[in-house]
């Protein structure tokens, strides 16, 4: 729930900040990306401290689980970032190339023909 409702937020606040000003309003739009950028981030950070906490593979530890796919696909919304993408967090860089290793994310990443880079 965490997730969704503050990583996951601010990243569509990052993608689509235009939504919440008036048109035209390039000012608040860069506001607005940059504050979503930083409270992404922020939960990057507490991201990777719980990778770094219980020091399994998967974010549940030593259980791969539905959330893996789920934070690998927010993780990844942060490639385009203009200070440190996920992929740059000590913990979650690893996991994020655990995760392009199984088969199944392999398998999911053809069909929907994802574009480089991919994390």
């Amino acid at each position: 729930i965490w997730m969704t409702n503050t990583v996951q937020a601010h990243a569509i606040y990052y993608f689509y900040g235009h939504r919440l000003v008036d048109e035209g309003n390039a000012e608040a739009v860069a506001q607005i990306k940059s504050h979503a950028q930083a409270v992404v981030s922020e939960g990057m950070a507490q991201i990777d401290a719980h990778l770094a906490q219980h020091g399994g593979p998967w974010m549940l530890g030593e259980a791969y689980s539905a959330l893996d796919p789920y934070v690998w696909m927010l993780c990844r919304w942060t490639r385009g970032f203009s200070s440190r993408p996920a992929r740059e967090f000590a913990h979650i860089g690893p996991y994020l190339q655990r995760m392009l290793q199984r088969p199944a994310m392999q398998r999911a990443i053809s069909t929907e023909a994802l574009s480089t880079p991919l994390v």
